[in-house]
């Protein structure tokens, strides 16, 4: 599966409280935007950082917590597999690197990962056609 990351710069939050950190986050991630005019995946982020101690965190038990339909979880889920901030170990949904700061890390690397390829490829392309930096 290939991961998107989105990076999107969003004014920081003035109130301090947690619910609107965690949405901070998600919308900078790109995570809030589009037709989740529900913040449902600033729902499951929040669910999943709630019960990080359960090891036992199912799709099914996110729908039920939230009251979501399943299916729309299911889909928001998708959408937070993709980017790699979140995935399945069996069953069981699990954020990665086992906290949020740990998560962000490894998607700047990711990140990292990706520029990295882009720029190699880019660099054999102007040589190929001898376009010249400043």
């Amino acid at each position: 599966m290939a991961q998107q990351i989105m990076l999107k710069q969003v004014n920081k939050p003035f109130r301090n409280d947690l619910h609107t950190d965690i949405e901070w986050v998600c919308e900078s991630f790109g995570l809030c935007s589009g037709r989740d005019l529900d913040r449902i995946s600033t729902q499951i982020v929040q669910g999943v950082l709630t019960h990080h101690y359960d090891p036992v965190l199912s799709s099914q038990m996110l729908a039920e917590e939230l009251d979501i339909a399943l299916g729309r979880v299911h889909h928001h889920l998708r959408h937070l597999m993709e980017t790699g901030l979140l995935y399945r170990e069996k069953r069981q949904i699990v954020l990665r690197g086992g906290s949020l700061k740990m998560a962000v890390r490894e998607l700047r690397q990711d990140a990292e990962r990706i520029f990295s390829e882009i720029e190699y490829i880019a660099e054999k392309i102007d040589k190929e056609l001898g376009v010249k930096g400043r």
